[in-house]
């Protein structure tokens, strides 16, 4: 019997920390053959701390990543892959030790579970990696454009050693606030192939001005 105000749980989902605290005593007291010796409640109570335990594993990994998906600005890919993939490891261990004792009825559920983790994991990858290519996108276009507009105010007089002296130095600094600003991202594809396409922008700058 249990004593003082109880609390509804019929239509609530259990938290992470409640249904761990039930498991563990739902398996005492099997171990001391005091739970019903009906087999079907038994069974019946086996099945849905398995069953809400694998939901809760699922909102709780669902949860960590929807943080992390939504970081600004975006972490590398690198580092997110390791992240999702290390939690999901820990999600599964959590699940495992919260239902030790009766392994053996849970191994179907576990197996969804892996399965589940592993797809969201690599639909969140490839979301991400477009966030990523979205942000060096439109930084790299930041970038360039205030490096151009300090070229283009070369004076039309200055002779052709001073505009290519400036032309390196525009070069330099493409390169320099590209480190600073996306050097995370230097091991993505997209770093080189829009570092790449703005230095020619500046190049083409460059020989306009050299032929005035």
């Amino acid at each position: 019997r249990v004593h003082g105000h109880s609390k509804k749980t019929s239509s609530q989902s259990l938290t992470g920390a409640s249904l761990i605290s039930l498991i563990k005593t739902v398996v005492k007291a099997s171990n001391d053959n005091k739970f019903p010796q009906i087999p079907s409640i038994r069974e019946a109570w086996y099945a849905k701390l398995v069953d809400d335990a694998l939901e809760n594993a699922i909102r709780g990994f669902d949860f960590f990543i929807g943080n992390m998906s939504n970081s600004n600005p975006p972490s590398n890919s690198g580092n997110f892959k390791a992240n999702i993939e290390n939690f999901g490891n820990q999600i599964i261990n959590v699940y495992k030790q919260s239902l030790f004792g009766i392994e053996a009825l849970y191994s179907k559920n576990l197996a969804s579970l892996v399965e589940i983790t592993k797809r969201k994991q690599q639909g969140l990858s490839a979301t991400h990696s477009r966030r990523i290519s979205d942000y060096i996108v439109n930084q790299s276009k930041e970038i360039s454009a205030l490096i151009i507009n300090t070229l283009n105010e070369t004076n039309i007089l200055e002779c052709e050693n001073l505009i290519e002296k400036k032309y390196k130095n525009a070069i330099e600094n493409l390169e320099k606030e590209f480190n600073e600003i996306l050097g995370d991202y230097r091991n993505e594809t997209d770093f080189s192939t829009y570092f790449e396409n703005h230095k020619r922008k500046i190049e083409n700058v460059y020989f306009s001005l050299s032929q005035r």
